[in-house]
């Protein structure tokens, strides 16, 4: 897979990292952590509705908040998944027979 970033996203990155005068390694790296951290959301929205929609469900309602929620690596995307437990919603209607 080829994942390439844009030059925002790597203007963001070093925004975020408190860089104002990169070098050209600091864009290197600030390029390849924005295309980590977009795999890591990416592995995330791709998990298993069934059991992981909560969990996507609440981290975009974080993003909407104004949060940073979603993991920065694969890995931390991978661990987090591997730990979450479903909850399950007891249903509150009442079925007629």
């Amino acid at each position: 897979m080829n994942v390439s970033t844009s030059e925002n996203g790597r203007s963001n990155m070093l925004k975020r990292m408190n860089i104002t005068n990169p070098t050209q390694q600091q864009k290197e790296d600030a390029k390849k952590k924005a295309i980590e951290e977009h795999c890591a959301i990416l592995f995330i929205l791709g998990a298993y509705k069934y059991k992981y929609g909560k969990l996507i469900e609440d981290l975009k309602n974080d993003v909407v908040r104004k949060k940073d929620p979603f993991p920065k690596t694969v890995a931390e995307s991978c661990h987090v998944l591997s730990k979450w437990k479903k909850t399950m919603v007891a249903s509150t209607t009442t079925s007629k027979v």
